[in-house]
């Protein structure tokens, strides 16, 4: 049981929006996660800590972009907090692991919401920032860590030449995922924990290669890469090769993550090491073991 912690600024929240705690469903480096109840209904409320308040504070106003069909409700958001919708069902991943959907059919669930995401008509919020400052972090003082340097460098040459391309800037989610796809009482798909960015279209497609988290046999396997390249190149406008192109891109921004957080980075290498033989890279340029963190 995760002990609920209350303190001011939480209570004038709980306070404002007639709400009262019933449990404490997650507690995050970025969040507490509250579910709450009040005469009428169950809601969930996201309360950011320091990190979260700089890390999360786009969430609501990208959700709040995005078409209604494929988001969770928001009620009620400031720079501290948000609250939305409860959804009893489970997510994209669980579906995999119940063995209810097949991994190509969730890749083609995803297909179809970040197509009606990206191609959102309304004005963007300004306040989003670009997909090019995502990535300062992969150029900004690199690890001191030999193996891995050559794979650094031709990330950021790659990231350059994706980012300066023709392709329109658009409504990004920014971390979609398995686990951000709830299953809602309407029998609809509806996404969460949006981080809002605004760039090519693409990228939104890079994580799923990573996910779902906890399944590396789906994770490393050649197979399944080519799968769910061809499915996304046949579901949606990108080539199978800009989609794999953001993939490794997004591996290496995935690795210098980890790094930065001390956390094991070796199923991402694994992977690397299949999708820069996929892409025709050097044989060399993935370290057969994971160096060292500092």
């Amino acid at each position: 049981m995760i002990k609920v912690r209350i303190d001011t600024s939480l209570d004038t929240i709980l306070s404002q929006n007639h709400l009262e705690l019933e449990s404490c469903l997650a507690r995050t480096f970025t969040s507490d996660i509250y579910l709450c109840k009040t005469l009428e209904e169950r809601s969930v409320l996201k309360y950011f800590s320091a990190i979260g308040r700089k890390d999360e504070r786009n969430s609501a106003l990208a959700l709040k972009a995005m078409p209604s069909k494929y988001r969770i409700e928001i009620f009620e958001f400031d720079e501290s907090y948000i609250w939305m919708e409860f959804q009893s069902g489970g997510t994209l991943k669980d579906s995999i692991l119940n063995e209810e959907l097949s991994d190509s059919e969730t890749t083609e669930i995803s297909c179809q919401i970040l197509s009606s995401i990206h191609s959102c008509t309304i004005s963007l919020p300004v306040e989003l920032p670009s997909l090019e400052s995502r990535f300062q972090s992969l150029r900004a003082n690199p690890p001191q860590l030999p193996p891995l340097e050559e794979l650094f460098s031709i990330a950021q040459t790659k990231t350059r030449q994706l980012l300066n391309s023709a392709e329109a800037s658009v409504l990004l989610h920014g971390d979609f995922h398995h686990d951000n796809l709830m299953f809602s009482e309407c029998n609809e798909w509806k996404v969460i924990d949006a981080k809002g960015l605004i760039g090519p279209a693409a990228y939104d497609y890079a994580n799923l290669f990573l996910n779902p988290t906890g399944c590396s046999s789906l994770i490393i396997s050649e197979d399944r890469i080519l799968q769910m390249a061809t499915i996304i190149k046949r579901e949606t406008i990108h080539s199978a090769n800009l989609i794999l192109e953001f993939a490794f891109v997004h591996a290496c921004l995935s690795i210098r993550w980890s790094i930065s957080d001390k956390q094991n980075y070796s199923e991402t290498i694994e992977f690397l090491r299949i999708l820069t033989k996929i892409l025709g890279m050097s044989p060399g340029l993935v370290p057969v073991n994971t160096p060292d963190l500092p």
